[in-house]
């Protein structure tokens, strides 16, 4: 079939489900091409106004079927299918769910046994979800050959939360957004670990380049230069990566784990597991493990260490790197099995500055 007809075959598909003509071409055009197009082809392959075209981009934009995209040297804008886009759908339905159990949520049980057809679409709801969820586990194992899920775990308190887990690649767009939800916790923990080690080691910006623009800030300039430097960190796309850590980072891939409240849905604590690529065999490198200042000592570092195994991850030795001066995080992570990863301290990266950071392993 030629691709002028597949184009038109999407355009009467979303006509006839009562969607706009034009955005399903638009989007058949994007399933057929594989370059990023730019503005001015959508306005000629599809014969449509430039006022049209932006209207149904922006709307693509917000579905989460297509992404901008940088040309450099190139002034006109640029967009792309995004990866994922029907995993993006499952998620999409699974949200539209979760807006019906809000409202459901909010009327007191006296009056749900008064309106019979609310009580029935919150029964409805709590099925949908479980059933979206498994259908998009089974589409993600199945058939894209990545990996995601859920399980409910108990507190020190004897709360429970929902533990959320996924596989993604390093270089890909989904981990860079999964960061981008999740930096601002990632950020709030690291700022305290890292200021506290500059305090402890003043010398630390003499011996650390990357540190020296912290060099004599007051408490609060100091502060904000840390979460400017951290957001860079946990905010740099993949494709603004140097070309030798984008050949680096080839082939790996990161677990990344997330605990919420069962009740509030707040995550209270996330961790990401590194592996593949250059992490020998198994291996895993904890590269982030935060939590929520006001979920501390609640038992949900620990939660959030055993996931790896919780979802039938097998490993031989489990990394972990952090300051000298965070003496919590040591005693916990001696707590939990790991001891002094002398190989590591030996052989840890250049950016790994001697003195400044203690390396530790659980092995099994």
């Amino acid at each position: 079939m030629a691709s002028g007809k597949i184009v038109e075959k999407f355009g009467i598909y979303f006509d006839e489900i009562g969607l706009n003509k034009t955005y399903g071409r638009m989007f058949g055009l994007f399933m057929i091409t594989r370059e990023p197009i730019s503005m001015g082809r959508l306005v000629t392959e599809l014969q449509i106004s430039k006022s049209t075209a932006s209207v149904e981009i922006r709307r693509l934009l917000v579905m989460g079927y297509i992404e901008k995209v940088l040309i450099p040297e190139e002034r006109a804008d640029f967009y792309q299918l995004k990866k994922d886009i029907w995993v993006t759908h499952f998620l999409q339905k699974m949200q539209m769910i979760k807006r019906l159990q809000s409202i459901v949520k909010e009327v007191p049980i006296e009056e749900l046994e008064v309106f019979k057809s609310l009580q029935e679409m919150g029964d409805y709801c709590d099925f949908m979800e479980i059933e979206l969820k498994n259908l998009a586990d089974k589409y993600v194992r199945n058939i894209k050959k990545e990996a995601f899920g859920s399980y409910i775990e108990e507190g020190s308190e004897g709360q429970p939360f929902v533990v959320e887990w996924i596989r993604l690649p390093a270089l890909s767009e989904a981990f860079y957004e999964k960061m981008q939800e999740l930096k601002g916790l990632g950020i709030e923990t690291f700022r305290e670990i890292e200021i506290d080690f500059l305090k402890a080691y003043p010398r630390a910006v003499e011996e650390d380049k990357s540190l020296s623009l912290f060099s004599g800030l007051t408490d609060q300039k100091l502060e904000e230069a840390m979460d400017a430097k951290l957001d860079k960190i946990f905010s740099t796309h993949p494709k603004d990566l140097s070309s030798e850590w984008q050949s680096a980072m080839k082939g790996v891939y990161y677990y990344v784990v997330t605990l919420r409240e069962q009740k509030s849905g707040k995550i209270q604590g996330f961790i990401t597991f590194m592996g593949g690529g250059f992490v020998p065999k198994g291996e895993f490198k904890i590269t982030v493990l935060a939590v929520d200042r006001n979920a501390r000592k609640r038992g949900i570092a620990s939660l959030l260490i055993k996931a790896l195994r919780k979802i039938g991850i097998n490993y031989k030795k489990l990394v972990a790197s952090t300051r000298p001066s965070n003496r919590v995080a040591i005693t916990a992570y001696e707590k939990w099995g790991f001891c002094a990863d002398m190989e590591a301290t030996k052989n840890s990266p250049a950016h790994f500055v001697s003195g400044h950071w203690i390396h530790l392993a659980r092995y099994e």
